[in-house]
């Protein structure tokens, strides 16, 4: 049986569906914020073997409503209003390489400022 993804739109409660099988990485899946893989913390992305296995580990009855520090804070950029989203985000890095700053890509607002320590 054919394994493929089809062009089709992604439920509400999923944000990214990527096919790395090819480079060795399996189905990677992101939740939007306010979901979780885990009842008991905040897991956000999952990797799956198949894309049954994805489309059966990503139904509504298989995940959890989050209420971790990440998926309270605003939903949106407070200067340009993009909506924080994975895809709407970037880490800044210091020359360590260690992530300091989660920013909008669009305006460069700091998502995190005054929500959650980073």
């Amino acid at each position: 049986m054919c394994d493929k993804i089809k062009s089709v739109k992604l439920p509400k409660h999923i944000e990214a569906w990527d096919d790395e099988r090819e480079v060795g990485n399996g189905v990677i899946v992101t939740l939007t914020r306010g979901w979780s893989f885990y009842s008991t913390e905040h897991l956000g992305v999952c990797g799956f073997d198949t894309v049954t296995e994805a489309r059966e580990g990503t139904r509504k009855k298989n995940l959890y409503r989050c209420k971790c520090a990440f998926c309270k804070t605003e939903t949106n950029c407070s200067v340009c209003k993009r909506e924080s989203s994975v895809s709407g985000m970037a880490w800044i890095y210091n020359k360590n390489g260690t992530p300091v700053r989660l920013v909008c890509v669009k305006c460069e607002e700091d998502y995190w400022r005054n929500a959650v320590q980073v």
